[in-house]
């Protein structure tokens, strides 16, 4: 019974949502939700005893896109905050100005305030990492200035470090080999990808260079292989193979030029496991 509730109360806080144009949810905690629509932001708190949803808090918000991220800016006194939703406090108080990465659709998010920092938020409602059991390498990278734009970037979900092909030109034909290894007998069958190099303090870079538009998945222990076609999007993006993998291999087939540079970036690429 207690599960039914459960799964009522979220249904029907997302049939509202939608009814209200919702950009995105915020699931703070079990009681307290944001809600992000294209003006405004809303704080809400829910009382199990009463199962009453009151809206605590709300605000104007400015929404900006560059170059195809989205940034949101608002500001909250930290006088503001009542009892209840104290606990977000050191989240939302002061002046903010985020970078929202995000899929509506699969109930993905990911907030940043900076690169080269672990996310202010990451939620998924859908799918659960594990990134510690993946490894990666790739036939190159770039090395630019002393930074290294390696394969292991790709499982690193703070901005500002995508992996970066290393050979000339536009990188077709450039591989990243991705291999899962926490259960023999388990393996993978959706991939989460961010496209393009994302950069929290200079947005203009997803445009000026290169960016996936086709790949091939290759499973590296069979003769098994899949074509994708890529969204022009730093928001994620959810791959479903046809087949669960161990090791794959990602070739690029197919580019998004960049506006200055010749480089192909992916700024996050990991197998992710759907909740049950």
């Amino acid at each position: 019974m207690k599960v039914l509730l459960i799964i009522l109360f979220q249904f029907s806080i997302l049939t509202l949502y939608c009814q209200e144009q919702l950009a995105f949810i915020l699931d703070f905690s079990p009681r307290i939700w944001g809600k992000i629509f294209e003006d405004r932001l809303s704080i809400e708190y829910y009382t199990p005893d009463t199962s009453e949803i009151e809206d605590i808090l709300s605000l104007p918000i400015t929404q900006s896109k560059i170059s195809g991220l989205l940034y949101i800016t608002f500001t909250i006194d930290e006088d503001l905050f009542p009892e209840p939703i104290q606990l977000i406090k050191p989240v939302l108080a002061g002046n903010k100005h985020w970078l929202i990465i995000n899929n509506k659709t699969e109930n993905y998010v990911t907030i940043h305030e900076e690169d080269n920092r672990e996310p202010l938020y990451r939620y998924s409602l859908k799918y659960t990492e594990r990134p510690s059991s993946v490894s990666f390498t790739a036939t190159s990278h770039l090395t630019e200035n002393g930074i290294e734009y390696g394969p292991e970037n790709l499982k690193d979900i703070r901005t500002g470090r995508p992996w970066v092909e290393g050979v000339p030109g536009d990188g077709v034909g450039e591989k990243i080999f991705l291999t899962y290894d926490r259960y023999p007998n388990e393996g993978f069958s959706h991939l989460l990808l961010s496209n393009g190099f994302v950069s929290y303090r200079n947005p203009s870079l997803y445009g000026k260079n290169g960016r996936l538009k086709r790949i091939r998945v290759e499973d590296r222990e069979s003769d098994f292989s899949q074509v994708f076609e890529i969204e022009d999007t730093p928001n994620y993006q959810i791959l479903g193979l046809e087949k669960s993998l161990k090791s794959i291999s990602l070739e690029i087939l197919e580019i998004y030029p960049g506006s200055l540079w010749d480089d192909t970036c992916v700024n996050l690429l990991e197998p992710v496991w759907p909740q049950l």
